[in-house]
């Protein structure tokens, strides 16, 4: 097949040269899904099987290895474990799986790849020339002793690639924008609006509210309905999974921290464990040592908390401990190593309705208070807008540090406070600082183009919310034209890349996929060679 090229070989050819090239033949498409079956319990042969074909251990282990230098080309520092958080394996297997499936569809379709072709691409890569000129010693090298196949191989497995890309290259052509459509998209993303709002908190009215005994008898008689309906949406309050307490000492190191910095910390964490065990206050260390701002003014309590709300070694190593009990060595998560301490459990429980039925019925009966006296705050205010006064006039603006120190679960200011969404546009589905909702969304963006005026209450959830329109950003079509090129050429790849991936996830679904595990789990034990 390559006749013609051998015959431009060039006498000259460095092995030096060869060493730093960074090979990475292979045809990336994005990482998938599939379904993995287990090889069995004897030692498999192969990486995966893909329908009717095999993708060889040595085909993952030379993608694997070429990928990883190449992240090593961005990053000097990247590293074994990085690769592993990343899942850098899957992601190859992945990717070769993804390959596969491609070729083979296009061989369904009856694409064919001529030898011309395949010459041609091969001639053309960059990692098989010199001085900008195909070399052909270079290329034999690279293939026979860096991949380790023969060039026939070689070139059979780029005549699939090609295929692949061949099979990609009808899809996106069937993928056309008309400039209508573009301009609709064009609008949709590029007219913008800034909307003040007030949140009204019903909870905040809660001191204020009072239910009646008998009302709460009366609700439990006539509608108890409700009570059950409330009781299974929100089980979750009613039932308090098993909760674990410690106490930690962290020493903070970065996970791509060099093994210099590993080894220092580590030392120290494990004189910790030993002054501890020496008789030292775990509590008092924690003052002293801890990396950890939060909990060290408390002796490192971290409280009670449930499966899940921490990092998986520091909670696998939590359940071991009995209590007063501290770990024998220190733990290693993504913030660094901690020395914990098991302080005591408290077993899971669940209320049952009968039980709850009368607290219940109270909340119900005081959050429907609660909720009229917040609506009537939020007419009032409307009200007095109607009447031709500002809302900048009538409710303080939100200061900027409130917004910087804000945190998630922070409790929701006493008064009414005015703020801005910030520019949005029609295809956020999230309105910032308000939330989800179809409502607003569609009488602010109307099917013309965007509301002149809007100034009313809407609710979100739980909360109501007086809006009110600050400004607008309202793009035309002479706008359109003026990057319409351009504009219609993004929109076409976005969505030709959306097809495709569609296309891809369709025929994951469909192939019979066997994956060998042990390669992309950073688990399993390799040659000093491969451990990366």
């Amino acid at each position: 097949m390559l006749d013609k090229l051998r015959k431009e070989k060039q006498s000259s050819w460095s092995w030096a040269l060869t060493l730093m090239i960074i090979v990475t033949f292979l045809f990336f498409f994005g990482p998938g899904s599939f379904k993995r079956t287990r090889g069995g319990c004897g030692v498999v042969s192969y990486a995966a099987k893909v329908n009717h074909s095999v993708i060889s251990i040595e085909d993952f282990n030379f993608a694997y290895t070429s990928r990883f230098r190449e992240m090593q080309r961005y990053n000097p520092n990247f590293s074994r474990e990085m690769a592993k958080n990343m899942n850098l394996r899957q992601s190859v297997m992945d990717e070769l799986v993804d390959l596969e499936i491609l070729a083979q569809m296009a061989e369904k379709y009856n694409l064919v790849v001529s030898d011309e072709e395949v010459a041609k691409s091969i001639a053309e890569s960059p990692m098989f020339q010199q001085n900008g000129e195909f070399d052909y010693n270079l290329y034999e090298k690279i293939v026979r002793y860096h991949m380790q196949i023969t060039p026939k191989k070689f070139e059979e497995k780029q005549k699939k690639r090609i295929l692949a890309i061949k099979l990609l290259e009808l899809i996106k052509d069937s993928v056309k924008v008309d400039e209508e459509s573009a301009l609709k998209d064009y609008l949709k993303r590029n007219n913008k609006v800034n909307l003040y709002y007030v949140k009204f908190d019903p909870r905040l009215h809660m001191k204020n509210v009072k239910v009646e005994e008998s009302e709460i008898d009366n609700l439990l008689k006539n509608d108890y309905q409700k009570v059950e309906t409330y009781y299974n949406a929100h089980i979750s309050e009613f039932s308090q999974p098993k909760q674990y307490r410690a106490r930690h000492i962290l020493l903070k190191l970065a996970q791509n921290a060099g093994e210099a910095d590993e080894k220092k910390v580590l030392e120290k964490a494990k004189k910790i464990i030993a002054d501890i065990k020496s008789g030292a206050k775990f509590e008092d260390l924690a003052k002293q040592y801890s990396e950890d701002e939060v909990s060290k003014v408390r002796g490192g309590d971290l409280d009670y908390f449930s499966e899940g709300r921490m990092v998986k070694p520091f909670e696998e190593a939590v359940k071991k401990l009995k209590d007063g009990e501290i770990t024998e060595e220190p733990v290693r998560t993504i913030f660094g190593y901690h020395i914990i301490k098991m302080e005591g459990t408290k077993e899971a429980v669940k209320r049952e309705l009968k039980e709850v039925e009368r607290e219940i019925a109270r909340k119900i009966i005081a959050d429907g208070k609660a909720d009229e006296l917040v609506r009537s705050d939020a007419d009032k205010l409307l009200s007095q807008l109607k009447s031709g006064k500002k809302l900048e006039e009538l409710v303080p603006k939100e200061k900027e540090h409130d917004h910087d120190t804000m945190v998630v679960g922070a409790p929701e200011p006493d008064t009414a406070v005015l703020k801005e969404t910030g520019m949005f546009n029609a295809s956020q589905s999230y309105i910032p600082g308000i939330g989800v909702s179809e409502e607003l969304m569609k009488r602010i963006f109307t099917e013309n183009g965007i509301a002149e005026n809007l100034t009313d209450i809407i609710k979100v959830g739980n909360f109501y919310y007086l809006v009110s329109l600050k400004e607008r950003e309202v793009k035309t079509r002479a706008d359109f034209e003026k990057e319409r090129d351009q504009y219609m050429k993004m929109l076409e790849a976005s969505r030709q890349g959306a097809v495709i991936q569609e296309f891809i996830k369709s025929l994951r679904e469909k192939a019979k996929v066997t994956i060998n595990t042990t390669l992309v789990s950073y688990e399993e034990k390799r040659s000093k060679d491969m451990d990366f």
